[in-house]
């Protein structure tokens, strides 16, 4: 008789941890389809930027390197004319002497040198979409910017809502980061530490050395083999890029469309930049959470310290002041 009672409370107690358990499965699913769903939202924002910046700047563009080109070859030939007549030589003289002082001055004039890269288009619909994702990541390389007055007003609206969007799919990106970092990396350390400092210790570490393989020193090696750099040029790339620094020295898919196999494939490798981009921002993210959790235990720890040691002080004056 005195036991239904303890079956029934341990009944209950098996239902209300049922619910507890599905409600918790509920929110996790919730929480993935939040991240799924902004995922999308994100990229087709990122899509119609870059086809809207695409349809603005791209036909602009060819315009310019065309004129540049035939002012070069036009250039190119009064130079020719003049030496032949002033130095009263042939044309293939000429020529010559022409081929040789352009070769000093394309190390000089940035005029020469648009004129050589003429044939590279900076605004295809790819690299429009990896400015796109530079602008809305606040990276901002510098390397190529609107000149058309619609392609600078459409970028004034499309950072202003891109760059608060972006910052919240970060935020669920590290969260979901933080939940698989939990599950794979926190609890197996559980069952072997004890300590919690020595556990987000040694979990920050794991995670951090995790992250720097897959994101800069991977990365670096693929820079090295498609853009021609060498190791440690595409270490600085990443570093530069992940940190938003963006100095713009180095950027991925600036050479022609042959280098990379053909437009589509450049394209794609431009695509493929800016998903990098934006999983290695998430993971800086994540990393300067769990650096403020670990500090913000040690401040807890030093607090408590603080307040003991104050606490003593306070005793030992009561003591002092007491009369005999």
């Amino acid at each position: 008789m005195e036991l239904e009672p303890v079956e029934a409370g341990s009944e209950n107690a098996e239902k209300v941890a049922l619910e507890i358990e599905g409600s918790e499965k509920k929110e996790k699913w919730v929480f993935h389809w939040k991240v799924l769903v902004m995922a999308c939202v994100v990229t087709l924002y990122l899509l119609l930027g870059g086809a809207v910046f695409y349809a603005l700047e791209h036909s602009n563009e060819v315009r310019e390197n065309t004129e540049t080109q035939q002012a070069l070859e036009e250039g190119t030939r009064n130079l020719s004319l003049y030496l032949q007549k002033s130095l009263n030589i042939s044309r293939a003289e000429a020529a010559n002497v022409t081929v040789g002082l352009l070769a000093i001055a394309y190390e000089l004039s940035p005029f020469i040198e648009a004129a050589q890269a003429a044939n590279v288009t900076l605004w295809d619909y790819g690299p429009a979409v990896f400015f796109a994702v530079t602008v809305v990541t606040t990276i901002g390389y510098g390397n190529i910017s609107p000149s058309t007055n619609g392609g600078r007003t459409f970028f004034v609206f499309f950072a202003i809502i891109g760059i608060p969007l972006t910052l919240i799919f970060l935020g669920y990106v590290g969260e979901m980061l933080q939940h698989y970092t939990d599950r794979f990396v926190v609890k197996p350390l559980n069952k072997c530490l004890k300590k919690e400092k020595t556990i987000r210790m040694v979990s920050l570490l794991v995670t951090l050395f995790t992250g720097i393989v897959l994101l800069i020193f991977i990365p670096a090696a693929i820079f090295q083999g498609f853009e021609g750099w060498t190791y440690g040029e595409g270490l600085y790339y990443c570093m530069v890029t992940l940190t938003t620094v963006g100095f713009g020295d180095f950027v991925a898919g600036q050479s022609t469309e042959s280098d990379y196999g053909g437009l589509a494939l450049r394209s794609l490798y431009k695509l493929c930049t800016g998903a990098w981009i934006i999983i290695g921002l998430a993971f800086i993210a994540l990393v300067i959470a769990d650096i403020q959790k670990l500090l913000e235990g040690v401040g807890e720890k030093v607090t408590k310290k603080a307040e003991k040691c104050r606490k003593k002080k306070k005793d030992e004056k009561k003591v002092e002041c007491d009369p005999l």
